[in-house]
């Protein structure tokens, strides 16, 4: 008995509100599985919540040193499909060769960003192999529990 309370004392709290007969609940899944369970438990249908898992989950993924130039067409594609992207002013610029960038958006967005640059000039394959590696591996459970 003592195991469960402090299990539950230690469960974050779920942000909700409650007015009248609503209720808005703030879900917080980190997997796309997860959101697809969620949605099939208000009974949408599993090619809906297939469909729509890929789009619940935001990714924030960095990528450390490329080229100024690589970093902007991955912002402006990112920018294209309704994500982000977050690189530092003298890149910009084009004042530093090399930057970081953090690159933010949906599970679906990274996948076609990956499917446009897969084609493109410089490093921008090799980027989105990593990319593609890193998506796997996110979603591979053996991966993220083995030491």
């Amino acid at each position: 008995m003592d195991a469960i309370r402090v299990a539950e004392a230690s469960r974050a709290k779920i942000p909700e509100v409650i007015s009248g007969d609503h209720v808005a609940e703030l879900l917080d899944n980190e997997y796309q599985d997860d959101c697809a369970y969620m949605m099939r438990s208000i009974r949408v249908t599993d090619s809906g919540s297939q469909v729509m898992k890929n789009k619940t989950v935001l990714l924030n993924i960095l990528i450390r040193n490329i080229t100024a130039t690589e970093a902007l067409i991955i912002k402006q594609e990112m920018l294209a499909r309704g994500g982000d992207a977050a690189l530092p002013r003298e890149a910009v610029s084009h004042e530093v060769e090399k930057a970081d960038i953090i690159i933010t958006g949906t599970y679906l967005q990274i996948q076609r960003l990956i499917k446009k640059i897969k084609s493109q000039v410089r490093a921008l394959p090799q980027i989105a192999d990593m990319l593609s590696e890193l998506l796997e591996k996110k979603n591979d459970t053996i991966f993220r529990y083995s030491r």
